[in-house]
């Protein structure tokens, strides 16, 4: 089971960072969760979900951005094929940009197609662990 609470210690920021230590963004915690290369597109989401994922991440206030946290294990194991994403592209489309509804309209995508398993290739305690010793981030 996972603990939800554990992900706290990500603060997510604007923009792209050159690696964790920098700093991350929404989907590079995404990757840093799942033990890939430093990206903010990993392989294991959806490419309409990530890219939608990063513009929430650098429209959002510090605080509505901390709200993505909870995402995090979500956008794992997203990945559905080309309609799937033509189909989720097409969701985001509808976004209104009321801060409220760019998260139904996540969770709206996220509720279509393959869903992640709340499964990580890695325990997800010992990457959360690994963060807070590389950015010394209280737990």
């Amino acid at each position: 089971m996972i603990d939800f609470e554990k992900l706290a210690v990500f603060n997510l920021s604007k923009g792209a960072h050159k690696s964790v230590a920098e700093g991350v963004c929404a989907m590079e915690a995404v990757a840093w969760l799942e033990g890939l290369a430093h990206t903010d597109a990993p392989a294991c989401t959806c490419p309409a979900i990530a890219a939608y994922v990063r513009v929430m991440n650098d429209k959002l206030s510090a605080t509505d951005r901390q709200r993505l946290v909870a995402y995090l294990p979500r956008l794992v194991g997203t990945v559905g094929g080309l309609k799937v994403e033509l189909e989720r592209a097409a969701i985001f489309a509808q976004t209104a940009g009321e801060i409220d509804a760019l998260f139904q309209v996540l969770d709206m995508a996220l509720a279509h197609g393959p869903q992640s398993p709340l499964r990580f290739s890695q325990p997800l305690d010992a990457r959360v662990a690994d963060y807070v010793k590389l950015v010394g981030a209280e737990a």
